[in-house]
């Protein structure tokens, strides 16, 4: 055991597992402009019966969000986006269609919901409610990217 180290109790296991999936604590990692924006969009949510939306990702490094990027993607596709080669990964599904220098969760301005658990015609009025909020919702929710929300101001 190393010095100074102790095991969590119960509670303390169970209070750091409610951090980890506690909405709050992805804000935190946003611009505070959008902190403030996506919370009173969460807030906005639950009162209009969507119940507690979990948020799933919000700011990127530059590097977790050119391996993103290079999912999907050919070496020679990533060199001409400016992507180090090294990211490619062919193999696997494609799931960004944004350059990690053009992207806003390198910036801090934007947030992925969980919204699996919502159906095709749910997602399209939960659209409309963020647009009526003020954020930008891309056209890539039509490519499968849904939850995927913006803070453009």
């Amino acid at each position: 055991m190393v010095a100074n180290s102790r095991e969590l109790s119960g509670s303390e296991c169970a209070a750091k597992l409610l951090e980890r999936m506690d909405p709050r604590r992805w804000l935190r990692e946003v611009s505070v402009e959008a902190e403030l924006a996506f919370g009173a969009v969460l807030f906005c949510l639950a009162r209009k019966g969507f119940g507690k939306v979990r948020v799933v990702a919000a700011r990127r490094s530059w590097e977790m969000e050119a391996r993103l990027f290079g999912r999907g993607r050919s070496r020679a596709e990533c060199r001409a986006a400016c992507v180090p080669e090294e990211y490619a990964a062919p193999a696997e599904r494609k799931v960004t269609w944004c350059r990690p220098d053009r992207s806003l969760h390198v910036a801090g301005r934007a947030m992925d919901l969980d919204l699996s658990m919502y159906d095709v015609q749910v997602r399209g009025h939960l659209r409309h409610v963020l647009q009526a909020l003020g954020m930008g919702v891309p056209a890539a929710w039509s490519k499968g990217d849904y939850g995927h929300v913006e803070y453009r101001r």
